[in-house]
């Protein structure tokens, strides 16, 4: 295990313009409705949606019609999502260009181990979350007064080899945040966690609210919605964020483990009841509803939406369609993006479960007296985990749109696996090695309009930043950004890209404590 500042999110071993032509849509909900079975009126445009009402509790928001039920859509259901919720994806014209405009980081602030940043629409700050479990103000530079909230004292940051990726790892807004100042976060819960109850370290996702009469600071309170334990101290998972269909997402990795607990792990991903090594899709006001579109399995938690996830750490939706972006940290060989766009099904198994129980290996001796194994593993990128595997493998399941292989000087290739298509991070200088990838998000600002429509994700452990911009569900125009963002500034080990109210991009990193925004150069 590597780790930085006793923190690791890694792995066990491990030209014109690109445009897609469209018309805004008026599919965003209206006032919410005031029964279990009547959601409100379609807003008048794609920006502007109505009033979140008190709705009822079957998620019956409006369509594009208004009222329409069996949608998901409006506010008026048990999302009650401020008008924004919608079931439509609209069609943007992306004006980013294939080869990007020159950019450059602007240091913003400072904060303690900075997980996370975002900023409610009426705030003039914005909001850190720190590892310790504080939510910091920044303005103007600098931490301002009090911190927004203290939850230190439900936060469990310890790890069992000081490598903990343990924390308060992800937070985000509701989409009406500036009226009902709801928020939520994704913790790893202290032993005597006051709002939440579980094992030591479980994963908790919780609701928290801002003070109904100061803005700058939080109700000193958490209500859980999930708890899920997680046995190791990584593979935790982190992603957290609210779509466009008005519900919270949440990814919890696998729990870490060696290779002599993979039959272990793959059981964790594929048993439907259990949360790890999935990604959650919760209705925030009835936390244990099933919601429509959930897996559809015997037994499984209700809250489950895709499983074989290894660890999504980061996630965003793009602010413009609702299209879903997951960075899976891959195991050896692999880093994943993958892509789910907005009202499209995935096929709900994204591929990570290992498997290495004594019949599943080859018997005798393979390659120099390294067994390989005898069955199919799981997926990892667009390969069945090539370093395990001797044979050739099928391909099944969600696969990304993009893998960023585990290169660099510390990466060596497996003899033994199949056509030696096997890599991993074991050549001694694994802190050049690729291993640990850190979701982004897309620009949508207006700073830099050639920007507009690209997604901008980083690596942890050689702090690079590349983009790539999605057409017609294709990665294109890949373009790495690290030599303009890393000339006069140090990214030490990226932990997350974040937006402000306006979509302007932000980085933050976990050595030099920093926030950085993303600017024109």
């Amino acid at each position: 295990m590597l780790s930085l500042k006793k923190f690791s999110w890694c792995v066990v071993v491990a030209m014109g313009a690109c445009t897609n032509n469209s018309t805004p849509d008026n599919n965003r909900g209206g006032n919410g409705g005031d029964t279990d079975d009547n959601g409100g009126n379609g807003g008048s445009s794609d920006s502007q949606g109505g009033t979140g009402g008190a709705g009822g509790t079957t998620a019956q928001g409006g369509s594009a019609a208004g009222g329409s039920a069996g949608n998901a859509g409006g506010v008026g259901g048990s999302t009650n999502q401020g008008g924004i919720a919608s079931t439509t994806r609209p069609t943007v014209e992306n004006k980013g260009k294939c080869v990007p405009p020159r950019v450059k980081l602007t240091k913003v602030g400072t904060a303690f181990e900075p997980m996370q940043v975002t900023q409610g629409k009426g705030d003039d700050f914005m909001l850190v979350a720190e590892r310790s479990g504080k939510i910091q103000r920044l303005k103007d530079g600098k931490i301002d007064g009090p911190p927004f909230a203290n939850f230190a004292q439900s936060v469990h940051t310890a790890g069992d080899d000081n490598t903990s990726e343990r924390g308060l790892l992800g937070l985000a807004l509701h989409p009406d945040y500036e009226n009902n100042g709801r928020f939520f976060l994704f913790y790893n819960r202290r032993e005597r966690d006051p709002f939440s109850e579980g094992k030591l370290a479980s994963v908790v996702i919780a609701e928290g609210k801002r003070s109904a009469g100061d803005k700058t600071k939080a109700e000193p309170k958490l209500t859980a919605l999930v708890v899920s334990t997680v046995q190791n101290d990584h593979h935790i998972g982190g992603f957290l964020g609210v779509g466009r269909d008005g519900y919270l997402y949440a990814g919890l990795g696998d729990g870490g483990g060696s290779e002599d607990d993979d039959s272990v792990r793959g059981a964790y991903s594929r048993n439907f009841a259990d949360l790890r090594a999935k990604v959650l899709r919760i209705d925030v006001n009835a936390p244990t509803r099933k919601v429509e579109g959930n897996l559809d399995r015997p037994g499984a938690a209700p809250q489950v939406w895709v499983y074989g996830v290894r660890n999504p750490f980061r996630g965003s939706f793009d602010s413009a369609t609702g299209d879903l972006y997951l960075g899976d940290v891959g195991e050896f060989s692999y880093e994943e993006i993958n892509y789910v766009e907005f009202g499209k099904q995935p096929d709900p198994d994204f591929g990570w479960y290992l498997i290495s129980n004594e019949t599943s290996r080859m018997e005798g001796t393979l390659c120099g007296g390294v067994t390989r194994h005898n069955k199919q593993t799981g997926m990892e990128g667009f390969a069945a985990v090539p370093w395990l595997q001797h044979f050739e493998p099928k391909i099944f399941g969600h696969l990304p749109i993009k893998v960023i292989p585990h290169t660099g000087a510390g990466s060596v290739k497996g003899e033994c696996s199949w056509m030696m298509k096997g890599m991993a991070c074991f050549g001694g200088n694994e802190a050049a090695c690729a291993r640990a990838i850190i979701g982004g998000v897309v620009y949508r600002g207006k700073k830099i309009p050639d920007l507009d429509g690209r997604y901008i994700y980083g690596e942890h452990m050689k702090n690079t930043v590349d983009s790539l911009i999605v057409k017609d569900g294709v990665a294109t125009c890949d373009a790495s950004l690290t030599a303009d963002l890393t000339a006069g500034t140090h990214l030490q080990g990226i932990t997350s890209f974040g937006t402000d109210k306006d979509d302007e991009v932000y980085i933050t990193d976990l050595a030099g404590n920093n926030i950085y925004r993303i600017d024109p150069k």
